[in-house]
Formats: structure tokens, sequence, C-alpha cells
């Protein structure tokens, strides 16, 4: 379960370091084990796993770079890894109130069946007290996402488009949908809130982040996780609901530990398998162990930073 309460993320780290499925794939791809301490060990490992890179360093939505027939050899030890480590298997959540329900925006085709799962969760009695929120951000679609996305908004250009109108149809059934009026050349961040879904719900409030490298990618999902902290009401001791796809969870949990656990929030993830028959190739999922050990790596790094206090 990947449930985590603030300033507990090393523990989490700790244990994904120790799984032997790891190692084993590290050592298939002829890496060394790194000994030493477990930041000593992800920085090692972080700089290794660039061999599983296949994006550069850019867009985070671009998954399939390879045909997903092909032969991998190093198949079965990538979803051993991937299985250990959370990547694969979904999780009902852990209990039946949370303060905030976050959706986590991304590729339309992923976009939507985590809209529809987090509407049915409410619709079966999960308790939402402050927000259903949508993080998203103003990249712009891509032509294969289209068809999906004009469901609900036929004019939708940005993922943020297309998250904020699947929120605002699926949680106000039997309610006229409020429009949303998306800038056309975006160029800070948005936000839109929209009535309570009851008389005492939550509020629907849809964020769209803007990149801190806006010519090179959108933003990234730290940096919707800061854009929701900057306009929503958090308490310390509130806890928080995420829902994306299972091969993101471990990085975007331990993100959402890091950014929203700073602001005193227990952070719960959930995550949803592909609803297409075909899984996710291995190289896509070694490429999301890459992205754990760089989360791992800066949750360390900040953990450091925090203890050691502002410069002199």
């Amino acid at each position: 379960m990947f449930r985590t309460k603030p300033g507990e993320g090393r523990a989490l780290i700790e244990d994904w370091v120790n799984r032997p499925s790891l190692r084993k794939l590290v050592e298939a791809f002829d890496g060394a084990w790194p000994d030493g301490d477990v930041e000593h060990i992800v920085a090692e490992l972080v700089q290794f796993s660039e061999i599983w890179d296949y994006r550069g360093g850019t867009q985070s939505r671009l998954m399939f770079h390879e045909d997903p027939d092909a032969p991998d050899p190093f198949e079965d030890l990538t979803y051993e890894a991937a299985d250990e480590l959370g990547l694969l298997n979904p999780e009902l959540p852990s209990d039946d109130t949370y303060d905030y329900l976050l959706i986590l925006g991304g590729l339309a085709t992923g976009v939507e069946p985590r809209v529809q799962y987090a509407a049915r969760l409410v619709d079966e009695g999960l308790t939402v007290r402050r927000q259903i929120a949508g993080l998203g951000s103003y990249r712009e679609l891509q032509e294969r996402e289209l068809p999906i996305s004009h469901r609900y908004a036929p004019a939708g250009r940005y993922e943020i488009d297309h998250l904020a109108a699947m929120m605002n149809t699926l949680f106000r059934a039997g309610d006229e949908p409020v429009e949303l009026q998306i800038d056309d050349t975006p160029t800070t961040a948005t936000v839109w809130e929209t009535p309570a879904t009851g008389a005492c719900g939550p509020s629907l409030v849809a964020y769209s982040a803007v990149s801190a490298d806006p010519d090179r990618m959108a933003a990234n999902t730290a940096e919707t996780y800061q854009l929701f902290l900057a306009h929503a009401p958090i308490e310390s001791g509130q806890t928080a609901l995420l829902v994306t796809s299972a091969i993101y969870v471990p990085y975007q949990h331990l993100d959402g530990v890091r950014v929203l656990g700073a602001a005193g929030l227990e952070v719960e993830t959930v995550g949803l398998v592909s609803p297409s028959a075909r899984r996710h190739p291995p190289s896509a999922h070694r490429q999301e162990i890459r992205s754990m050990l760089q989360a791992t790596q800066r949750y360390l790094q900040a953990a450091q930073e925090t203890a050691s206090g502002p410069p002199g």
C-alpha cells in the first residue's frame, strides 16, 4: 500500500532499494550493485539507470518508443521488479474518507479511466471533505488523444481541457456543466473552481500548471502539486488520495510525499492498470523504475536540505 505520512518517505525508499528484484535487474544489465548508505546507493542507481531512459529528459508522456511485440530478453526480470516495486498491481483506497481527492493529469488515454474511477469511488461512498481536484497542464493534445478528449471537450486543445471537462461532466451528474474558459495562449498557471457537488460537498477544482521550462516540456507532476498547494486551504494533518495509472504510482507518490507532505498532508496513491489488454512494454517499466529512482533522489536531497536548515 502506498500511504505515507509527512517525513516518512525514507522508510519507503529503504524498502525499495532492498528489493532483490531491483538488484537482479540492475545486474542483468551488467551493473554493479552499489555499497554505502541509501543516499549513495540511490545516486549510483540514478546514474546507472540512464541506460533505461529513452525520453532523453523530455516529455514524460512519451511512452511507447518501440514495437511492444518486439522480443525483450529482460522482460521477465523487468516485470518481476515492476511488480515488487508497485508498478503493476492496483490497490483500493485504504480508507473511506479523505480531505482531498487528486486526479493526476496525463495523456487522454490515461486520464479518462482515472476520472471515471475517481467518480465511481465517490458514487460508491467515498467521502471527500474539501476538494476533488484535477492536476493538469497546458500540454497540447496529440492527434491520437483527440477522439477521446473531444467526447468531453469538443474544442479542447490542451490536457487541462480534457481533464476539467471530464470532471465537470462526471462529478456533476444531473447538474448543468459549468462552462470553463480556457486561454488559447496560456502562459500562466490557472485555477478553475466550480460549485460544490452537494449542499455540503467538496468543490471541484481544475489546476493547470505551467512548466518552469515551457519550451522543452509541459509542467511535471511536482509543479502541479505546487500549484495545488498555492491555492488549496491546506491544514497540517489532512489527507490526500491521489489517483493515477499503476505504472506511475511509485514516483508520483514519492513526489507527493516530498511536495505535499512538506505542507503536512498524509498522502495515499492508488493506480489503475492500463485499460488496454496489452501491458506497457518492458522498456516503459524500466523507464518508470528510473523515474522512481529519480524521485527517491529528489526526496533525499530535500530531506537533507530541510535537516541542514537555511544557509547562514
